[in-house]
């Protein structure tokens, strides 16, 4: 009686390592890595906070880099931020 008992614990062990190793060798999900994405938005807007532009208005995605307007002392200026050079300059 305990051979046939042993023979369908093992079966169902093994039936059980096949779909676990079958599940995780599934291909990653199509979705963009939200990370990844709005890492730049973030590095941007902690570059802003660093550099003491703490306080700003309009920013926005232009082309490969950002652009917000801050209080440059008590004018409205607009800086362009290159998160992957780790820049900010005053624009025109």
């Amino acid at each position: 009686m305990k051979a046939p008992l042993l023979a369908a614990v093992l079966t169902l062990a093994a039936a059980t390592t096949v779909f676990a190793q079958s599940s995780a060798d599934q291909q990653p999900s199509s979705k963009p890595d939200r990370h990844t994405e709005e890492q730049p938005i973030t590095d941007s807007l902690n570059l802003l906070q660093s550099r003491g532009f703490g306080d700003y208005r309009d920013f926005r995605a232009v082309g490969g880099h950002y652009e917000a307007t801050v209080d440059d002392n008590g004018k409205p200026t607009t800086v362009i931020i290159d998160p992957a050079a780790g820049t900010l300059k005053r624009g025109n």
